[in-house]
């Protein structure tokens, strides 16, 4: 079971952040914690983002990044100035120095065949944006109810 925004921070940090998901998988004696952040904003919030994995990684509560993000096609569509796929594959090569986590970067693209309209599943805005805790557990069951319909390509 996936972990909804579990402290990026050791419980004492005074400001802890918070991430999207992150699990643990076990094997064995090994065992693998990845942390998973969603993004469909702009470009700062994706620096915000490494920022959290470089923290998890740091404090040892995440070894793995996993980043998914729209396509350039998709982020288009969204709005502009969006992240992207594209842009951040070309940008976390540059930052070698400084972000030392390993991150997978996932790129989502719907195409006609597998486009959805989210308003099938919940034509609450609150609900779809996790607007408030009060609308938590609703808005990760409709993430949760996304990602069985969407097809993700790596």
């Amino acid at each position: 079971m996936w972990e909804p925004e579990p402290l990026v921070s050791p419980l004492n940090f005074k400001d802890s952040l918070r991430g999207d998901f992150r699990k643990t998988y076990k094997a064995n004696s090994e065992s693998l914690t990845v942390q998973v952040e969603v993004e469909m904003g702009n470009m700062a919030s994706s620096y915000r983002n490494y920022f959290k994995f470089q923290l998890s990684y740091a404090h040892q509560l995440a070894n793995l990044a996993v980043l998914i993000l729209p396509t350039d096609s998709l982020s288009k569509r969204i709005d502009s100035g969006l992240a992207s796929y594209e842009k951040t594959t070309r940008e976390i090569p540059t930052a070698e120095l400084s972000i030392t986590v390993p991150i997978l970067v996932i790129g989502i693209n719907p195409t006609e065949n597998n486009e959805f309209d989210v308003s099938t599943i919940s034509n609450d805005m609150k609900i779809i944006k996790g607007a408030t805790k009060h609308h938590e557990t609703a808005h990760i069951q409709l993430v949760n109810n996304i990602i069985k319909l969407m097809k993700i390509y790596i």
